[in-house]
């Protein structure tokens, strides 16, 4: 027997998807060949997105039925466990639910880790700087991501933002194409706050009044991907808060592509605390100093968004942890951007 797959990607985030209508997937965990390690679902998934030894991807998707929606997903990190939402993820599986015939050709409903998303087809955005070239494989898929009501300030300069999945977010005044980011990343996602759960890790850069250019390093994969979608989203939606913008379209040029995200933002009648202007001192990223641009290196400067910092460490209800603001939400938040078809196969079992 075989199992039929997919390999799709969302600016360059790649994925195996597999459709688990029928339970093909279980019968796939059962009787898979001993050298796939044989009925481990985890060790199974991590085989498969094995760059070297599988078929390799960031993760690994199952379409499934469930009541009331169009399908569900179910969302494997490279590592082999279950995960939270994926933004990009979410933007291929509903590019391939159409192409399956599923919802009503222009709109899709569908259950994830964090709840009901809708999707739909969109016409080509961004500034084709950096978008990849649209071909018959590839088209444009507007995600609905879902409502967001809090934020974490950390620094002045740096979040902690759930957007369906956690995400820690640092801006940069320097460019961020040269910065070693894994090992910067990893402090931060393996320290006493963040190491049992984990926490996607990014690295911003504001380009203009709307647009960003980001890099990320995701947990479960345990390395940078060339794009995440709802670190996209956590980017963007901190951008936001940083300039005060209370809605529109942000641009966000990833490794892998540029993606939008347009959202509407509520402050419940209250200013926020986040807008206010500060003095900000030049940032250190663990030995990767990020300095003004018209400053002069120094030897020894605070660090900034350091993780064993005390005031930088999330403390559930204490007094020490990051500020939170519940008065600012966002809503109508959309994730656009290609998704793309790159071949499809069997796994023999």
């Amino acid at each position: 027997m075989n199992l039929p797959f997919v390999k799709y990607h969302g600016t360059g985030n790649d994925f195996v998807l597999i459709d688990n209508r029928s339970g093909i997937w279980e019968n796939f965990i059962e009787n898979a060949p001993e050298s796939s390690e044989k009925n481990s679902c985890q060790k199974l998934v991590s085989f498969i997105c094995n760059r070297h030894i599988g078929i390799g991807a960031d993760g690994l998707i199952l379409l499934q039925n469930i009541d009331g929606y169009d399908f569900e997903m179910i969302y494997f990190n490279s590592d082999g466990k279950t995960s939270s939402m994926c933004g990009n993820g979410g933007r291929c599986i509903a590019h391939w639910s159409f192409s399956l015939g599923l919802g009503d050709g222009k709109l899709l409903n569908f259950w994830a880790a964090d709840g009901a998303h809708q999707a739909s087809k969109k016409d080509y955005i961004g500034t084709q700087k950096t978008s990849p070239k649209v071909d018959t494989q590839t088209e444009f898929i507007q995600l609905t991501m879902n409502a967001v009501d809090d934020c974490k300030l950390i620094d002045s300069d740096c979040f902690e933002i759930h957007t369906g999945s956690p995400h820690y977010v640092q801006f940069s005044k320097k460019e961020i194409n040269t910065i070693d980011l894994i090992s910067w990343a990893k402090s931060i996602r393996y320290n006493e706050a963040y190491k049992e759960k984990g926490i996607n890790v990014n690295i911003v850069h504001i380009l203009g009044n709307r647009s960003i250019q980001m890099r990320t390093y995701e947990r479960g994969v345990e390395n940078e991907t060339m794009s995440c979608g709802t670190g996209v989203v956590a980017a963007a939606l901190s951008f936001s808060i940083l300039n005060d913008l209370h809605g529109g379209d942000i641009d966000v040029i990833t490794c892998g592509g540029e993606l939008r995200v347009r959202f509407s933002r509520r402050d419940n009648g209250n200013k926020s605390s986040f807008s206010s202007e500060k003095n900000k001192p030049d940032i250190l990223l663990g030995i990767i100093p990020i300095p003004d641009n018209d400053a002069k290196p120094a030897k020894s400067k605070p660090v900034i968004g350091n993780p064993t910092s005390k005031k930088n460490i999330l403390h559930s209800d204490k007094g020490n942890g990051p500020e939170s603001n519940p008065a600012i939400g966002f809503h109508q938040i959309f994730l656009e951007g290609p998704a793309q078809k790159v071949f499809e196969g069997s796994i023999p079992y």
